[in-house]
């Protein structure tokens, strides 16, 4: 997958909180639009907002917002674009 600038993606992302899995290997794509983030209890869904958001970073994987990576890098350039989210 290679990221955009109108983009959300998480690229094989796990996050551990010591031993426990909170996601593991989630790989996808969000284009503009609405989308929806459902699941039961305990499924991951607020460590994904989370690691979407910067809060907490991957143990391992990519995630770029906007073509941006999470450590506030540009995919493209090397350069910090992210100022705020």
């Amino acid at each position: 997958m290679t990221p955009n600038a109108r983009q959300i993606v998480f690229e094989n992302v796990s996050k551990f909180y010591g031993e426990v899995l909170g996601v593991n290997k989630v790989s996808f794509c969000l284009e503009p639009g609405i989308t929806s983030l459902v699941g039961p209890n305990g499924s991951g869904k607020t460590t994904l907002m989370n690691l979407l958001t910067g809060l907490i970073k991957p143990s391992q994987g990519a995630i770029y917002v906007l073509g941006l990576t999470h450590n506030n890098q540009s995919s493209s350039s090397g350069k910090s674009d992210m100022h705020a989210i």
